[in-house]
């Protein structure tokens, strides 16, 4: 008994409404929204790690070019901030690349500002990284971190 109730219930409310809905009315009604900044990054790709040879040794220092590939996605129209670093282990310091800019990171964090994109700012860095005296030919993990955030 139930089964019928409900389907015949709602359709004689359906053909009770008919008669409200056949008229025209107006509401004036405001409606406002925010938009809520956001600053997205994507590591599309980077080195794990770095292998130092013994001739980066003699240098004191290895270069890895287009080591680095990053999407910026923001709606902020103010642009963005990138955050990149510290550097750790046996690394003294590292630049990173691309376009006219570079950012020197140390053993404390480095933070650039970048204006405003409409599309997804899509940036292939190069990366030189200075090694400590002393360091050792060997694979070590990759020293740079990078984010995001809004400005």
């Amino acid at each position: 008994m139930r089964k019928t109730i409900g389907p015949a219930l709602i359709v004689l409310t359906l053909l009770g409404a008919s008669p409200v809905l056949a008229g025209s009315s107006s509401v004036e009604m405001r409606i406002s929204a925010t938009v809520v900044a956001r600053t997205l990054l994507t590591v599309e790709s980077q080195p794990q790690e770095v292998i130092v040879s013994q001739e980066d040794v003699t240098k004191g220092f290895v270069n890895l070019p287009a080591a680095m590939a990053i999407q910026i996605r923001s709606n902020n129209p103010s642009g963005y901030v990138l955050q990149f670093g510290p550097v750790s282990g046996p690394f003294v310091q590292a630049s990173v690349s691309w376009g006219s800019d570079t950012v020197r990171v140390a053993k404390t964090e480095a933070w650039i500002a970048q204006a405003y994109h409409r599309a997804a700012n899509r940036l292939v860095a190069s990366v030189r990284i200075e090694l400590a005296p002393g360091t050792a030919p060997g694979r070590y993990a990759w020293p740079i971190a990078v984010v995001a955030s809004n400005l």
